[in-house]
Order: structure tokens, then C-alpha cells, then sequence
């Protein structure tokens, strides 16, 4: 409406304009003048005059069903239907009129030009909306309702990365406006694609199907968000219907009733995991070290006071002398407190750290002369010795570039040889930390529990010490390749699949959402047992580089448990105790990886 407007009220004043002016046409240096005399004349001005409002007419409605069409901005966005797919588009010679997206993101550097769509779907639908960028520039995908502000911003896609295609997949309310950015990050323009897929919307308290995704109701994801699909949390009733009770309904993920209590021995979230065994118990006090000078192992784990990881930096272990970047045993051979040994953190010979924060950010630390700040990847940053070379570091260390500014800043643990482990006696080359995990040949303790080779539970899965059995993963979780159990449920059996083949991605794992194609497996207890599942990529070629594990207890169900192995060489691990059942494993992986992988399982007495 507000466009039919506008351009009716131009092509009035441009009437008003050219009739209200008595400009000279014949020269003669009179004005023009009109006249009512002469019939013919007169009814030619009158024909012209109802075309012209025909006319007029006819552009304002084409303009009305139009819903944009303008050049891709917020005041005329370029127009966005169902079914389009737009291959000749970009974000070059536009504006940059946004930068920080608050509403759906607290970055703020997208400084590149933007191209602004609207959408305005004629009836209610769920729509899939794909970005492709046709080079390496680093595009995303936003949305914007019910009008086109920052403020507005509902929706955003920004993982992919370079040349990355961005999705995002809404519910939207026929007749209503939705407003589509490709914006830059960093200042990145260029071309790309965009296509736009609408499909039934499912409506979510009539008992049917109404989207033909197999998922009535509360149990189709559109319904997330549905007050219809509300769950009790505490009442042993499954209220909305999608056949999940409790603390097993995903809805509850954040209800007081399903948190972990962390002392109670019991698995209070039903995520397979109980006490401190849960991550969600990290910074309980139950399962911290609170005490580093009471001479008691108050979080149970087996290390005492300074000894205990969690002690790293407590003024109580300061006791030590030696400076940022000497050798140390433990905490308190330092005069921070805080030392990074071999065994258990895998820097060579260890290491002392300055001004120590767990958790912390180097906007809050202040580190002294010849030392520079670093974050390590379990949220701890430090003070290390500085460095401009490798000269000037200790032997097993490397002087690095750790805050991507080009330039040299601090020593880091770079081991080359087995040597330089003097107390693990095993160096992982491709990381440059002394690892203490268990080799599973050579006849070597290198993990020091009195158990070598196969005989230690952490080669449990390897393919030195079990047979491994071939079985690809089937294609969806409804054709999950069946894993043949052991003798009496009890025991170890490990297969060997590759996501090289897979042939699409049917399954979102709750912990990663920009994953990959993937691979279901299924196994069927007759009674309880604990489990443990492990997926084990590699680190290049053909290796799964960066793995991700599910499981589930219906194809229709949310994951019981996932795990998601945050960087390449770590397993995806799950454990925990299962009810008597068939259960389902979907192995999947990072952001479209694919390679080889191995999966184990090992049942035991609950």
C-alpha cells in the first residue's frame, strides 16, 4: 500500500506540473492557452487523459504485487519469491549500511556492502533460503521482521566460512513481510546465488502430518517454539505429545528441573552422565578443587591440593621460585603458582605461566616485562616467556605467532623427538605436545598406569589390539547398519566406515550444527549395560579429520547424547549407562569433512 501510494502521489504532482505551466511551445513569446472550445480536441484531451489514469492505474497495481523489485536496500529492497533461484546477483557498488547485526550477534564486522531482499509469502510455509558465494569471499545470510532495522534481526547464518554457502531455514506467516541480507564480513563483496524453497508449514495441534516429513505435532522441529508443544518438566508426563517425557524432552534443556546435581550420584538430566563425570558439573564446586591447602582431595578426583589441575595458579601453590618459562614439576616450583606439567597439560619438561586466569581473556591480564599473554583451548590464559625467535627459547619449544598479528610473541611446547619427553616419554610430532596416552605397541607403559600396550584401557578400540570389522553406516538412521553384539552383551566390537561415500546430510547432532553428510549404526540390548562409544578419525588424508558422534533412542528423537571432538587427532566419545532397547549411532563430522574412521563399542555390566 505504502508504495501504490507514493508513486500515485509522483505521477499527480507531475500532472499538477505540466498542466499548471503556461510555457511558450509555439515560440511566439506568449504563453500557451487552453480552451474548451473545438469538440474534437476536447475529447482527444479527455481520451488522453483516461488513458493516462488507466495507465497510472495499471502501474500502481503491477507496483503493489510487485513486493520489491528496487535495488536492494531497506528502503527498496529487491524482490525475493517462492521457488526463485537467482544466480546473477551480488553485493558490489552497494551500501554498507550495516555492520553488527545486534540483535542476532554481538560481532560487529561486517563491513562489506549488503544486498537487501524482502519476501512476503502468500500463506504460512517453512522456507529454506541457500546463499552461495561464486568465489572465495566470505558472504552471510540474515533476516529481518517484521520490518528492515538492525533491531529487527531475527535469524542469521555466518559459520560457513570463505566461499561457503549459508542456509537458513524459517517459519514464516503468509502476508507478512521478511526481509533477506547478504552482507560481507571483514569487508568481503563479490557474486552469489541465492535460492528460495518453501514447503508446507506444520501445524502443530491437529494430530496430522501436515508437512509430509513423517513428524506430527510437537515432534516435527518446526514446533520448537510452539506454545502447543510446551513440556512440564517435573510431572512424570509427556504434555506435548512428541513421545518424550521430562527431562528427556530437549524443551527442558534449561528447566531448574533437569539440572545436574553434582553430588547426588544420580544422572539428573538424563544425559547419560552423573556428578562430575557431567561436563555441565565443570564449575561446581563439588568437583572443583576449593581448597588447595587442606591437605584433602575435595573433588574426589585422586590429586590433592597444589597437585590438582584446578589448584593451577592458587596463591596457595605460590611457593616456588622459578620464573615465566622455566622448567617445572608442579604448581608450587613456581612463583605464579601456575605450572603446565608434562604429564598432564603435555608441555615439554613443563613449563611456569605468569599472572595465570582460569577462565580468563587477555583483556583482563597484565603480564609483566618478557612475557606475552596466551589462551589455551580449555578457556585458561596465561603469561609465557616472549620470544622474536626460536633462538631464544628452550630446548622442545618454538617461539610462535599467538595472536595472529604477524608477528613472533611467545614460546610454546614444540617437541620433535621422544627425547625431549623426559616424563612421558612420547612426543606427538604433529602437535608438539608430550602425549601420556597409551601406545598400543612397542611394549612401553607411556601413559605410567602399570598397563602397557593392549592390556590398558585406553587401547580398547585399537586396531592393533581388536579385530575390526568393515560395515559401512547406512544412509539414513531408518537404514542404520546393524552392529552384531558380542557374546552376552558384554565385550568389545569396533567397524570401520568412511563418510567418503555418504549421501547426505540427514541428521543435525544437537552439539554441531554445521556438520556434514553422515552414517547411522544401530545396536540392541536385552538388557542394561553401560556403554562406551568411540569414533576415532585422523589427522590428514584419508583420516575423518574433525569427528562427531550422536546417539539416539528413535529416528524421531532428539540425541540423547552427543560429543563433538572440537578439533583434529581427539576421539568423539559417549558414555554412559542405556536401559534395555535398540539404540541408534550416527556418525557424522565438521563442516562438510568426510575420510575414514573407525567406531568402537564396548558394553559392560551397568
Amino acid at each position: 500500500m505504502f508504495k501504490t501510494w507514493t508513486i500515485l502521489c509522483m505521477l499527480a504532482a507531475f500532472t499538477v506540473f505540466a498542466g499548471g505551466c503556461g510555457d511558450d511551445d509555439s515560440g511566439n513569446g506568449d504563453a500557451d492557452v487552453t480552451t474548451d472550445e473545438g469538440g474534437a480536441d476536447a475529447d482527444a484531451d479527455a481520451d488522453a487523459d483516461a488513458d493516462a489514469d488507466a495507465d497510472a492505474d495499471a502501474d500502481a497495481d503491477a507496483d503493489a504485487d510487485d513486493g520489491g523489485g528496487g535495488t536492494g536496500t531497506c528502503d527498496a529492497p529487491a524482490a525475493l519469491a517462492c521457488d526463485d533461484d537467482l544466480t546473477a546477483e551480488t553485493t558490489l557498488g552497494q551500501l554498507d549500511e550495516f555492520q553488527d547485526y545486534s540483535a542476532c550477534e554481538g560481532a560487529a564486522n561486517w563491513t562489506g556492502p549488503e544486498m537487501v531482499y524482502e519476501l512476503a509469502p502468500a500463506d504460512d510455509a517453512v522456507v529454506t533460503i541457500t546463499m552461495t558465494p561464486t568465489e572465495a569471499q566470505d558472504l552471510d545470510l540474515f533476516i529481518f521482521q517484521p520490518t528492515c532495522a538492525l533491531d529487527m534481526c531475527t535469524t542469521a547464518m555466518y559459520d560457513g566460512g570463505a566461499g561457503v554457502a549459508e542456509t537458513l531455514t524459517v517459519n514464516v506467516t503468509g502476508g507478512e513481510f521478511y526481509y533477506v541480507v547478504v552482507d560481507g564480513w571483514d569487508g568481503a563483496v563479490g557474486a552469489f546465488t541465492l535460492e528460495v524453497q518453501c514447503g508446507a508449514a506444520e501445524i502443530c495441534d491437529n494430530g496430522t502430518d501436515d508437512n509430509g516429513d513423517g513428524l506430527a505435532d510437537c515432534a516435527d522441529p518446526q514446533c520448537a517454539a510452539d506454545p502447543a508443544c510446551d513440556e512440564v518438566c517435573d510431572n512424570g508426563t509427556d504434555d506435548n505429545g512428541d513421545g518424550l517425557v521430562d527431562c528427556y524432552d530437549p524443551r527442558c534443556t534449561a528447566d531448574p528441573a533437569c539440572a545436574e546435581v553434582c553430588d547426588d550420584t544420580t544422572d539428573n538430566d538424563l544425559d547419560l552422565l552423573a556428578d562430575c563425570d557431567d561436563p555441565d558439573c565443570a564449575a561446581d564446586p563439588a568437583c572443583i578443587e576449593t581448597n588447595c591447602a587442606d591437605t584433602l582431595d575435595d573433588d574426589g578426583d585422586g590429586d590433592v591440593d597444589c597437585a590438582d589441575r584446578d589448584c593451577t595458579g592458587n596463591t596457595a601453590c605460590a611457593t616456588g621460585s622459578a620464573a615465566g618459562g622455566e622448567a617445572c614439576a608442579g604448581n608450587t616450583d613456581c612463583a605464579s603458582g601456575a605450572c603446565l606439567t608434562e604429564d598432564g597439560w603435555g608441555w615439554v619438561g613443563g613449563t611456569c605461566v605468569g599472572q595465570w586466569a582460569n577462565p580468563g581473556d587477555c583483556s583482563t591480564i597484565t603480564c609483566p616485562s618478557g612475557t606475552a599473554c596466551a589462551c589455551l583451548g580449555v578457556g585458561a590464559c596465561g603469561c609465557f616467556d616472549a620470544c622474536a625467535t626460536a633462538t631464544e627459547c628452550r630446548p622442545g619449544y618454538d617461539c610462535v605467532d599467538i595472536d595472529g598479528d604477524g608477528t613472533n610473541d611467545a614460546c610454546v611446547t614444540n617437541c620433535a623427538a621422544a627425547a625431549e619427553c623426559t616424563v612421558t616419554g612420547y612426543c606427538d610430532t604433529a602437535t608438539g605436545f608430550c602425549r601420556g596416552d597409551e601406545l598400543c605397541t612397542g611394549g612401553i607403559d607411556e601413559d605410567a598406569d602399570g598397563d602397557v600396550d593392549c592390556a590398558d584401557a585406553d587401547c580398547a578400540f585399537d586396531a592393533d589390539c581388536v579385530t575390526t570389522t568393515p560395515l559401512a553406516g547406512g544412509a539414513t538412521c531408518a537404514a542404520a547398519a546393524a552392529v552384531t553384539m558380542p557374546a552376552g552383551e558384554r565385550g568389545v566390537v569396533v567397524v570401520t566406515g568412511t563418510l567418503a561415500t555418504s549421501d547426505g546430510d540427514d541428521h543435525d547432532p544437537r552439539c554441531q550444527p554445521d556438520d556434514s553428510a553422515d552414517v547411522a549404526y544401530s545396536f540392541t540390548l536385552a538388557a542394561p549395560a553401560r556403554i562406551t562409544i568411540d569414533l576415532l578419525g585422523g589427522a590428514a588424508a584419508p583420516g575423518l579429520a574433525y569427528t562427531v558422534l550422536s546417539l539416539a533412542s528413535d529416528c524421531a528423537a532428539p540425541d540423547l547424547a552427543c560429543s563433538d571432538d572440537a578439533g583434529a587427532l581427539y576421539h568423539s566419545t559417549i558414555t554412559g549407562s542405556l536401559a534395555a532397547g535398540t539404540y541408534f549411532v550416527i556418525v557424522d563430522a565438521y563442516s562438510a569433512s568426510e575420510g575414514d574412521y573407525t567406531l568402537g563399542f564396548l558394553f559392560a555390566n551397568p
